[in-house]
């Protein structure tokens, strides 16, 4: 599920995967990028890719909702970013903050979820004195939502397996911004828009771009919406039963 993780730097872990994976007819990757990563770590060539599922009609059907439903402040002509993720070191949100210090002050960021680090990120919203500007709304059960209702939707993630966020904001038919690392590119690049990872400059720099460009705006959100129907969940399903039927047939 994920590019990297602790056990791959230890010899001892790579010893016992190599040797617990051995056991298994076939292994599925979620990108291509997961897929080469493990072929070269588990020194197998059975491994093959089956993107992760994305309930698109979930998100169609999801509520309408204004921007003063996320923040009772906010007006209609206010720019909203949001980024929706676990408060932990992989995800990254100090980018997506630190990025506002270079937008107009009428846009704000709204965080969906929470984690370890939500004090550190805090921390960096008063350093940069961005109280005003960057609202925790903590986890949600509305999140299809809260991506109908925003403007531009961020994921500037360290690593990723996938980036199942990113195509649930295409989903929602909005700009994605992402940072250019594994998983992510192969999900939005000639899509969305991937910028260097941990470089709030290039983020919001790609953000004026969009936003001064209407015709380049819709273009984007457009290519995002198209994209997202490659990951719709129900092809997941039916290629994880051609292969468990691939599996029993041989």
């Amino acid at each position: 599920h994920n590019t990297t993780n602790t056990r791959m730097n230890f010899f001892v872990f790579r010893f016992l995967d190599r040797l617990i994976y051995k056991g298994y007819k076939k292994i599925i990757a979620i990108t291509d990028d997961v897929k080469k990563v493990m072929e070269n770590y588990l020194k197998v060539n059975k491994i093959v890719t089956i993107n992760n599922g994305v309930d698109l009609e979930g998100v169609k059907l999801s509520k309408e909702i204004s921007k003063v439903y996320l923040n009772s402040n906010f007006v209609e002509s206010d720019v909203i970013l949001t980024q929706v993720g676990g408060f932990r070191e992989q995800k990254d949100q100090d980018t997506t903050i630190r990025s506002l210090k270079y937008l107009p002050k009428n846009f704000h960021l709204v965080l969906v979820g929470d984690g370890i680090r939500k004090n550190e990120l805090v921390k960096i919203v008063n350093e940069n004195n961005l109280e005003n500007r960057v609202h925790f709304l903590g986890i949600r059960n509305d999140v299809n939502s809260i991506l109908k209702a925003v403007d531009y939707i961020i994921v500037s993630s360290h690593w990723e397996g996938f980036g199942l966020a990113a195509v649930e904001g295409m989903t929602a038919k909005k700009p994605v911004l992402a940072s250019n690392v594994k998983g992510l590119q192969e999900v939005v690049k000639d899509a969305g828009i991937l910028f260097e990872k941990g470089n709030e400059h290039s983020l919001a720099e790609n953000i004026l771009t969009l936003h001064s460009n209407p015709s380049l705006y819709s273009e984007t959100a457009n290519k995002c919406y198209e994209r997202a129907h490659k990951y719709d969940i129900s092809l997941m399903v039916d290629q994880h039963i051609e292969l468990y039927k691939e599996i029993y047939e041989n």
